[in-house]
């Protein structure tokens, strides 16, 4: 032992000092805290690894339907009102079946199920933009539910019922406004406007069809609505609105007087017999046809007292008793495109007091009393289409007979006339043209 060192085994002694040996071992209960701590921070992490893992499995279904507009993600087809057409047409949309119905059980399953969305969405985008078919199976069960439809609808009309409604009147070149009940896809295609006719008449709801035809139309351009059929409805089926007519307008539209509340159609209908009625309520011996002469020629007139049976009864007394004599009765205004208008005033037959409420909308030939007003003033309308924008607010009594009394009526419209309150002001004669009203020969 050397001097000054110790021996104690706690202690190195040099010289006279001696120093405490340091362990390096930390207590138990540092170790078992820090252990905690680093297992908190590993669930929190185990945790947040699982979070972002779950979403990413959707990103690519999320980036998908992001691309979507609004109607297409919720599924919601296009409603009117306006509707527009065009691209506009294509209402509907894919709606995501994630979350519908039963859970997914696996992260497989789930993969499994948004691939399939996926590529359904894709399919069915790319169909829209092409106008081509999406799945052949769903098509050709559609276009057999929609055979099936027409075919009980050819049996509906077949019924003996005359007032069930039928598809006979349809205007070409003409594109109605309505809520969307049925939007046109692929599947729901028809060659004809009758096949789309017969599909709104079995449908509930539907009461306005709207075509497109390339054939019908005879316009190549029309290929981007070709075979379309919307189905829609109007509250009142019996005064449709034009949005768009023409001889450009690829669509031909018509109307079925089925699915509306007709009690307020009929509000100013009439009684029959007083109002309305047939030609053996009329006058005894009383005109069917009567002609307006003119200098210029002859206008045949078909009465109609199914449409107004008081007017036709004051027409028949014009002729019996010669009510226009003395030139009381004469044209005075003319309008290129819309009408020919006068006065059936008479000193001898007392005008007619009653309105009805028109039984449809005017066209061309229709006669009625001008201004909404029980008469004499009259006009004979010569647009080419339904005037839609008149509504049923004439009252209205007969039609021009035939093409020869269409052409004299257009004669009359070219002759000399003027605007004395200038620019986009009535058109009158310059000379009234007075006229008489026979029995037709």
């Amino acid at each position: 032992r050397k001097e000054g060192w110790s021996t104690h085994p706690h202690h190195v002694s040099l010289g006279m000092r001696t120093m405490p040996r340091v362990s390096t071992r930390a207590p138990k209960g540092v170790c078992v805290a820090l252990g905690a701590f680093i297992g908190v921070i590993g669930l929190i992490v185990w945790a947040a690894f699982q979070t972002f893992a779950r979403a990413a499995e959707h990103r690519s279904v999320i980036g998908s339907f992001d691309h979507l507009d609004p109607a297409q993600r919720h599924g919601v087809s296009r409603n009117r009102h306006e509707p527009r057409f065009g691209n506009e047409r294509h209402g509907g949309g894919v709606g995501s079946r994630v979350g519908i119905g039963s859970r997914v059980k696996s992260v497989h399953e789930q993969h499994v199920l948004e691939a399939h969305e996926v590529s359904d969405i894709t399919e069915r985008s790319t169909a829209r933009a092409e106008g081509s078919v999406s799945s052949s199976k769903e098509i050709g069960d559609e276009k057999t539910r929609r055979e099936r439809e027409r075919v009980d609808a050819s049996d509906a009309t077949s019924r003996d019922d005359s007032s069930a409604p039928t598809c006979g009147d349809s205007k070409p070149h003409t594109e109605y406004w309505g809520d969307v009940v049925a939007a046109a896809t692929p599947a729901t295609n028809v060659l004809t406007s009758a096949e789309c006719c017969a599909s709104c008449l079995a449908t509930s709801g539907c009461n306005v069809w709207v075509h497109c035809s390339v054939t019908e139309s005879n316009d190549p351009s029309a290929k981007w609505c070709d075979q379309q059929c919307w189905l829609k409805r109007v509250d009142d089926p019996t005064s449709p609105t034009a949005h768009d007519r023409g001889d450009t307008t690829p669509w031909t539209s018509g109307v079925l007087l089925k699915d509306y509340d007709k009690s307020k159609i009929d509000a100013n209908q009439g009684e029959p017999g007083s109002d309305v009625g047939e030609f053996a309520d009329a006058n005894p011996g009383g005109a069917k046809l009567v002609t307006i002469a003119t200098s210029e020629g002859d206008m045949t007139v078909q009465l109609k007292p199914d449409w107004h049976l008081p007017s036709v009864k004051f027409i028949q007394r014009l002729v019996t008793e010669k009510g226009c004599a003395g030139g009381s009765c004469h044209l005075y205004r003319v309008e290129p495109g819309f009408l020919v208008q006068g006065t059936m005033a008479s000193f001898t037959v007392a005008a007619n007091t009653r309105t009805r409420r028109g039984p449809k909308l005017m066209e061309r030939g229709d006669i009625g009393w001008a201004g909404g007003s029980a008469g004499p003033d009259f006009f004979v309308y010569l647009g080419k289409f339904p005037a839609d924008w008149l509504g049923h607010d004439h009252t209205v009594f007969g039609v021009l007979a035939d093409e020869q009394s269409l052409a004299v009526a257009e004669k009359i419209v070219g002759s000399d006339s003027h605007t004395p309150g200038g620019a986009n002001t009535m058109r009158f004669l310059r000379e009234k043209l007075s006229f008489d009203v026979v029995a037709a020969t």
